[in-house]
């Protein structure tokens, strides 16, 4: 196992280790996806909620949420079934409960796995720039590869692709995965 694989596997076990599974009751689903969806399962009242969530390089937000941070958010729009598949229904009611409507996503394992793709595809910076179509700089992947730099989403949704990765799931560990690697 690699530096950055065990330093990932560290993240994962101490931020994002999986709660006991327990089943969401008929109150915490309509918290997570409104009052207008229906169903028994998550996956059913994620494809009836009209509730958009608003995914950043650092959060995860509720759109509607009272007092979120979001009703003006310009990141990733993402329907309740899209962050279901993407986050899962432990970080969603996470949201909810713990954040007030903001799940934090770590702006390190953000970096770590942007460069960590970067590395996977032998890629040069001038070869991701060039296959951006020169939207990219090469200080915008340097500042994608640094924990301490806030990277739009724009530039991490033309950086994504490049990479071979949904720019929905990049920096972010399915809760049920063992072991956050490998991110696809």
């Amino acid at each position: 196992m690699s530096k950055i694989d065990k330093n990932l596997h560290i993240i994962y076990n101490t931020v994002f280790k999986p709660k006991k599974e327990g089943k969401m009751d008929e109150k915490q689903l309509e918290l997570i996806f409104g009052k207008e969806s229906t169903g028994a399962t998550p996956k059913e009242r994620a494809m009836t909620s009209k509730r958009l969530w608003v995914r950043s390089d650092a959060q995860l937000s509720i759109k509607e949420f009272p007092n979120s941070p979001a009703v003006n958010a310009t990141g990733l729009y993402m329907s309740s079934l899209e962050a279901l598949q993407v986050f899962g229904i432990e970080m969603l009611w996470e949201a909810i409960d713990q954040w007030e409507g903001n799940a934090i996503i770590l702006r390190y394992e953000l970096s770590t796995h942007i460069r960590t793709l970067i590395e996977k595809s032998d890629l040069s910076f001038e070869q991701i720039i060039q296959k951006s179509r020169s939207v990219l700089s090469e200080q915008d992947i340097k500042n994608a590869m640094d924990k301490t730099t806030q990277t739009p989403m724009k530039v991490l949704c033309e950086l994504a692709p490049i990479l071979d990765f949904d720019p929905r799931k990049i920096g972010v560990f399915p809760l049920k995965q063992v072991q956050p690697y490998p991110f696809k």
